[in-house]
């Protein structure tokens, strides 16, 4: 990892190693995971029974496509008890 070859060439502080770690993490995935607030989740419900796809409801939400496929499918495990 490019935190342990910059080790190699000298020691790096904490500090340091914790922003390398931070900019590798977001080369490879540019946006952040971020929590569902509770707010999502009842406009997610809202969006789905005014019949909306998943692109549509993703566009109000801020979430791609397979975050709210995720997302749902999450949802009805955890109302079944799962």
């Amino acid at each position: 990892m490019l935190a342990n070859a910059l080790n190699r060439e000298r020691a790096l502080t904490p500090r340091e190693s914790e922003l390398v770690a931070a900019l590798v993490a977001r080369s490879v995935n540019p946006r952040p995971l971020r929590r569902w607030t509770m707010a999502q989740d009842t406009q997610l419900r809202d969006l789905i029974n005014l019949g909306l796809t998943a692109g549509e409801i993703g566009v109000h939400i801020g979430r791609t496509t397979d975050a709210i496929h995720t997302r749902i499918k999450r949802l009805k495990e955890r109302a079944k008890g799962v």
